[in-house]
């Protein structure tokens, strides 16, 4: 493979590799966004999924006979106090300001006994009283809210657990661990007055996202393996291309060697070379015997020659080939026993000539005289 051929060879993987890497950056970003959309998803439907189950309880125990004994009361009290600021100072004169507090009291009946939240709206203090009496009617369930999550495409939820937290949270609590294999971590407020919260976890399925993006991956891997396709067809076709143009030189080169003119005139004698008793007329790419006459070709005279100006010496086998094919390369290698071959049969006529082969070495004409 030549130089240039390598080159191109070269920047061609190096061009599919950049376009592959690309592309494989691509599509991971296209993928973490499905996951943080499908997160984003997923804590909307788990948060209402809460919501619907803490109501579906709450229905039960508003079904309940019996529930005037555990009744829940309420009481609302809002405090306003005037606080001065130095901060804000005016003619000499101290800023008035006024601050709200919202102090809530829980009184169960069943208990005897009250609880006193601080800074609570009407709206998060009746949340607050739905959820304690939903617990009365029954414990949280955990299939309820795989179920809802379930019609939203979300698996279950996992690692329920029930614990005591002095924190009251109105809304679920939301955490998320993981990259691409992302899990939600949950933390509800299941009964804010009992102080009882649970913790849970629902893992975010990757499958949704690779499944929204499947055409953009069917697609994506299309085009790469025909890209692929045609830089391997082109680099083919370069490198045969490349080997008929060298076997065409070669071809042209050869037969423009061998087909060497003959000389106008005859050749005389004193143009002779002998070779124990058989004349070579290297002009004309003859060997004569009395009035035997032998026509080898022009590579041969050639071979022949160098061989007859050392007469009885070896002659390496690369001499040879560099000086009548150009290069010892591996074919003219093969190409140069065969012509050896010929020359042994043009002089066998001649039992005083012969053709030696040193191994590893080259060749000698010797003169048995």
């Amino acid at each position: 493979m030549s130089k240039r051929i390598k080159t191109v060879f070269t920047l061609s993987v190096i061009t599919v590799a950049l376009v592959l890497a690309g592309q494989a950056y691509w599509l991971y970003n296209q993928l973490v966004m499905n996951v943080e959309q499908n997160t984003e998803r997923l804590k909307t439907a788990t948060e209402k999924a809460l919501k619907d189950e803490v109501e579906m309880r709450y229905a039960m125990y508003d079904a309940k006979k019996d529930a005037g004994k555990n009744v829940l009361k309420t009481k609302i009290s809002m405090v306003i106090k005037d606080r001065y600021d130095s901060a804000g100072l005016k003619k000499g004169h101290m800023m008035k300001r006024r601050k709200t507090s919202n102090t809530v009291t829980f009184m169960t009946g069943g208990r005897k006994s009250s609880v006193v939240m601080h800074n609570l709206d009407v709206d998060d203090a009746m949340k607050i009283a739905t959820r304690y009496q939903a617990s009365l009617a029954a414990p949280f369930s955990k299939n309820t809210v795989d179920s809802l999550l379930a019609k939203e495409g979300f698996g279950p939820v996992e690692g329920v657990r029930i614990y005591k937290s002095p924190e009251c949270s109105i809304s679920p609590r939301f955490s998320e661990s993981g990259q691409l294999w992302r899990t939600v971590h949950v933390n509800f407020s299941v009964n804010p007055i009992n102080r009882q919260a649970l913790s849970f976890t629902v893992p975010v399925p990757l499958s949704k996202a690779v499944r929204m993006m499947m055409w953009q991956l069917v697609g994506s891997a299309v085009l790469c393996v025909v890209l692929a396709l045609c830089m391997w067809y082109l680099l083919r076709t370069i490198i045969i291309q490349k080997r008929i143009d060298r076997i065409r030189h070669e071809f042209i080169k050869n037969m423009m060697y061998e087909l060497k003119p003959a000389p106008e005139t005859e050749p005389v004698p004193t143009d002779a070379v002998r070779i124990g008793r058989t004349d070579f007329y290297y002009a004309a790419n003859e060997l004569r015997r009395g009035n035997e006459r032998v026509i080898i070709t022009s590579r041969q005279a050639e071979i022949l020659r160098m061989l007859a100006d050392r007469m009885n010496d070896v002659v390496s086998r690369e001499e040879l080939l560099n000086k009548v094919w150009g290069d010892d390369s591996y074919s003219n290698s093969n190409a140069l026993n065969v012509q050896i071959t010929y020359l042994r049969r043009a002089l066998k006529s001649d039992p005083t000539v012969t053709i030696e082969a040193v191994i590893r070495k080259g060749y000698s004409l010797k003169n048995r005289k």
